[in-house]
């Protein structure tokens, strides 16, 4: 009785070991190889259309390691639903997942360096994917109408957030910008219409055109520097537009710091200063205007400029006397835990000694 258990044991776990590998992986026999330039690996060239399922791409082929997804490699297979690729790919082509409508998830090898344009363009229900360190560039469209995208987070050598990258992914909500990217070319973010805040971080000195062009959910932005250019309608129709947070403490004539066809009404102040607590109205050419508040960091009073002043309005605060306002807290709330702390004071002090 033992040997027929134990006998039974060991074919059940042969048939679930198969199973688990033929009903959620696709091997190579859909796939077709090409040796690359120098002969020292393979590209995936193309693959049968009617490939279907979960792909799990090989790392090796013919002795030799698999290195790269050609162009239009697994174009228009609407049947995949997840791809797994080795960490010895560090190749995405053009058009490599082109109009895959069926694919969900898609893990990319630690060792990927370029994503290229329209790689997966159109991919609808995409939903989820890695993208390494190690990449340090995605090419134009790359996730062009990607819906199902919903939180990404760039990899942290990228430098250029290259023209409509996420243009019309109306699902995603939060995206994360490394402190390596210099320009967010045109449109990059056109029509990401769930997307509810932005911080541009301090490398960041081009923006182009129509960049954030009806973000229609967008309420806060985070601009982390100053700018060389800013372009036209960068945020035209961004129609919930609130909150703008300067990581400056003055900025002189608005309309040069955000350039290019755009009229700007101030108030309270007329001109030269903003402070915490500003209405900003700010019409780009072409396109319908927006209102937002404008917040200098560590400017409680709302002068522009961080001093001594503040420090007298904080140390108000932290003993009991005053309470701030959002628009306040907002200012001066250093590690964004939303109370104010004697490391808020100790911080406000450190900054208006420095001016």
């Amino acid at each position: 009785m033992k040997k027929i258990l134990a006998v039974s044991m060991t074919v059940l776990m042969i048939l679930l070991s198969f199973f688990s590998v033929t009903a959620f992986a696709v091997g190579e026999e859909y796939m077709v190889f090409e040796v690359n330039s120098d002969g020292t690996g393979y590209i995936i060239k193309s693959c049968d259309s009617s490939i279907a399922g979960d792909v799990v791409v090989p790392a090796e082929y013919d002795g030799l390691p698999v290195t790269a997804i050609g162009d239009f490699a697994f174009r228009d297979c609407i049947g995949i639903t997840s791809v797994e690729l080795p960490d010895s790919v560090t190749v995405i082509g053009n058009y490599s997942f082109y109009e895959c409508s069926g694919l969900q998830k898609v893990v990319l090898g630690e060792n990927t360096t370029f994503v290229g344009e329209e790689s997966f363009y159109n991919c609808t229900l995409l939903e989820s994917i890695n993208l390494p360190d190690s990449i340090t560039d995605i090419g134009d469209d790359a996730f062009y109408n990607c819906d199902g995208l919903v939180n990404v987070k760039l990899p942290e050598n990228l430098t250029v957030i290259r023209e409509s990258l996420f243009m019309n992914c109306d699902g995603l909500r939060f995206i994360s910008i490394p402190n390596t990217v210099t320009e967010i070319k045109h449109t990059a973010f056109y029509r990401c219409k769930a997307l509810e805040e932005i911080t541009i971080p301090h490398s960041v000195v081009k923006l182009g055109n129509g960049v954030f062009y009806e973000c229609l959910s967008l309420k806060r932005v985070e601009f982390g520097g100053s700018f060389e250019e800013i372009g036209t309608g960068c945020f035209g129709r961004c129609s919930g537009l609130q909150t703008v947070f300067f990581n400056t403490f003055c900025i002189e004539n608005l309309s040069d710091y955000l350039d290019f066809g755009l009229s700007v009404s101030v108030t309270p102040h007329s001109t030269v200063f903003l402070g915490t607590g500003d209405s900003i109205t700010v019409s780009p050419q072409y396109f319908e205007s927006f209102t937002f508040t404008c917040i200098v960091k560590n400017d409680a009073n709302g002068d522009g400029v961080c001093d001594v002043l503040d420090c007298a309005w904080m140390a108000l605060v932290i003993n009991g006397h005053r309470s701030p306002s959002d628009i306040e807290l907002l200012a001066t709330d250093c590690n964004g835990d939303e109370v104010l702390t004697v490391d808020d004071y100790q911080n406000i002090i450190n900054t208006a000694l420095q001016q």
